[in-house]
């Protein structure tokens, strides 16, 4: 009787979204290949197979739709895109075409970049603003702390306000070529402020009302939310202020000391 072939193990398929990250990873965050396939759960031998496909054609698979004519931005044009983006994210098409001229000498359309840029999988999107004078090494410390607790025990707080205006949608559908509106009123109406305790069970505690909050309201919003939190290490123990000016007011640590 025939012996029975063993059965032969299928070949796992990447994304062509996750090998972008691979290339992001080795010539941006200058990551070593071990390093890389920790990072995404891929086999080392996939890894150094992507590194070495971006080296020879500039793209991260061997696609059939781009066979023919190499693509006028190279591998190393494509990597100063990278880098150029990783330092300022919100520059203009036309912006990164002079850069390109500047440094490559490099005459380039800004359709050829929209392209270049697409191909690498970056995407236009509303900007995260973060503050230029927040310090790095007190954030590190801060993460390396908190990163000790578990997440049932945090408490989190954060003030936010609605008026009329911040009901309005931002997108609308229209015909090409023509503006998509919407007739609105400007007046903001009535400011509200909701503060709430937040918790990976949910809003423990919160607080609503007109106009903002002083440091006197926050102190007995802070007797409240304390008859709902725990000694530590209970479940919901450990509460977290942003450097909010009315957080730093006399009494808060006490009144959290003395709970």
């Amino acid at each position: 009787m025939p012996r029975r072939a063993p059965p032969t193990a299928e070949r796992k398929h990447y994304s062509k979204d996750l090998k972008t990250r691979v290339i992001y990873q080795a010539f941006t965050l200058d990551k070593s290949t071990t390093q890389i396939a920790i990072d995404l759960d891929m086999p080392v031998r996939v890894v150094q197979r992507v590194k070495q496909t971006w080296r020879e054609i500039g793209e991260v698979c061997r696609d059939r739709r781009y066979i023919g004519r190499a693509p006028i931005l190279s591998p190393a044009h494509s990597k100063f895109l990278l880098a150029l983006l990783e330092h300022t994210p919100d520059m203009y098409l036309d912006e990164i075409q002079e850069a390109l001229y500047t440094q490559h000498d490099l005459e380039v359309s800004l359709a050829t970049i929209s392209r270049t840029l697409k191909r690498l999988g970056f995407s236009s999107k509303k900007l995260s603003r973060e503050a230029g004078e927040r310090c790095e090494d007190t954030r590190r410390e801060f993460f390396m702390e908190i990163g000790n607790e578990p997440p049932e025990r945090l408490v989190c707080a954060d003030e936010s306000a609605v008026n009329i205006l911040t009901t309005y949608r931002q997108c609308g559908w229209s015909f090409k070529g023509l503006r998509a509106r919407k007739r609105c009123c400007f007046v903001r109406g009535t400011r509200y402020s909701l503060l709430p305790a937040l918790t990976m069970d949910g809003i423990i505690h919160a607080h609503i009302k007109i106009g903002g909050y002083n440091g006197a309201q926050f102190l007995l919003w802070l007797d409240d939310v304390l008859t709902v939190m725990n000694p530590y290490p209970a479940r919901h123990s450990v509460l977290i202020l942003d450097n909010c000016r009315i957080h730093h007011v006399d009494g808060v640590q006490e009144k959290c000391d003395a709970a």
